[in-house]
């Protein structure tokens, strides 16, 4: 778990901008976003990355109401929330659009809320309002927006210690980057600078127990994989070394005949044989025929030792060679995989952590079947509080 990571989970109703609040939070199109009225976002997902000099993981939460879901999968999808943001959020960020009226439904969602996960959820809740840039063109300040809303809004506004930011969505550069930093400096105030104070019940720390395990689990795995990357590596390096060793020392024998250092004994063997061969060639030179007949078989002999000498040296070149590529084409697929690991554990999105967010956001992974009963265990009343919360 990163030590400076802000965890947040986006609450609202369909239409409020969560999706387009949560790329504005990191930086990039990491959410489908949409201004029509139907929801995007049809399952609890996550995004994370590395801004400002924190890591930030956003949750998104469907924000639908919909009689036709089954009660399975709203639980499933809360356990989904809880497990992608667990130990637990830093905070909550209660989207609302400016150009909406702040409705019924939303205020008793809230409370509802609140009564199944106590008052000091309030303590770790922010409101986000977008849309800001409607009330400014219609000539109006914050303030008279806040003395005009409803006074639902008004009490949530209070329960939450008047905290709140405005994000436009649809700004770009310094603007939206400088909105972004009071948005988490405000995050920061509620959590300490280190992000030691966050939001937790009974339903996280049974998550966190769960996907900790799951989390060491990987680490075991990712560690066995190293250990044997570096393993293979340091084979394949004394492989590479002995064969160098062998081939230095054949490495007469694999010049040419006549060069320098072509094995001298070898050559000192030809030249003692032909210089015999022409004392003999003098002493039995009246039997022409038969010396004729001579010099042409020691010719024939050392012309096969040479092209045998020639022929061997040819192999063992050919062999060399076919041997260094395949110890150096291994070495470097082993380096690849080795590298490809570190970079696995460095990059944000494949941290332990987030492996383990991504099989719990697939729904149907072991992990999250395992989740959502030990969750169950904890209180099924709990899950379903904060479902009032997500499909509003």
């Amino acid at each position: 778990m990163e030590n400076n990571e802000f965890r947040l989970v986006l609450l609202g109703k369909t239409g409020s901008g969560k999706s387009s609040t949560g790329n504005s939070i990191l930086g990039g199109n990491f959410f489908t976003s949409s201004v029509s009225s139907s929801s995007e976002t049809q399952g609890c997902t996550f995004e994370t990355t590395e801004r400002f000099g924190r890591m930030l993981t956003v949750v998104d939460t469907p924000g639908i109401y919909d009689t036709d879901r089954s009660n399975d999968v709203v639980l499933q999808e809360v356990s989904k929330c809880i497990g992608l943001s667990a130990p637990g959020p830093h905070a909550f960020l209660l989207i609302l659009n400016s150009q909406s009226r702040f409705t019924d439904e939303e205020y008793d969602s809230v409370l509802h809320f609140s009564e199944k996960f106590g008052e000091d959820i309030f303590s770790h809740t922010i409101v986000v309002f977008t849309r800001m840039d409607a009330i400014r063109h219609a000539g109006k300040t914050f303030e008279e927006y806040i003395c005009e809303a409803p006074r639902g809004l008004k009490e949530i506004l209070s329960k939450c210690g008047f905290r709140y930011a405005w994000i436009e969505n649809t700004e770009k550069g310094l603007r939206k980057d400088s909105q972004i930093k009071f948005l988490l400096n405000q995050v920061e105030e509620l959590c300490g600078p280190n992000g030691e104070l966050f939001y937790t019940n009974a339903l996280y720390e049974q998550a966190e127990k769960i996907l900790s395990q799951r989390e060491i689990n990987l680490m075991s795995k990712w560690r066995k994989e190293k250990e044997t990357s570096i393993r293979k590596a340091n084979d394949i390096a004394m492989l590479r070394n002995s064969f160098d060793e062998i081939r230095s020392a054949n490495g007469k024998f694999m010049q040419k005949p006549g060069s320098a250092g072509t094995m001298p004994h070898m050559r000192r063997d030809k030249n003692h044989f032909i210089g015999n061969g022409r004392h003999r060639h003098q002493r039995y030179r009246r039997s022409a025929s038969f010396h004729t007949g001579r010099d042409r078989q020691t010719s024939g002999i050392f012309g096969c030792i040479d092209d045998e000498i020639e022929s061997i040296r040819h192999d063992l070149t050919r062999l060399g060679h076919t041997t260094k590529n395949l110890l150096e084409e291994r070495e470097i697929d082993i380096n690849r995989k080795f590298a490809h690991l570190e970079r696995d554990v460095n990059s944000p999105q494949n941290i332990p952590r987030n492996l383990v967010r991504r099989e719990v956001q697939s729904g149907g992974s072991t992990l999250g079947k395992l989740l959502l009963r030990g969750l169950i265990a904890v209180g099924k009343h709990l899950l379903i509080g904060l479902a009032g919360l997500i499909f509003v």
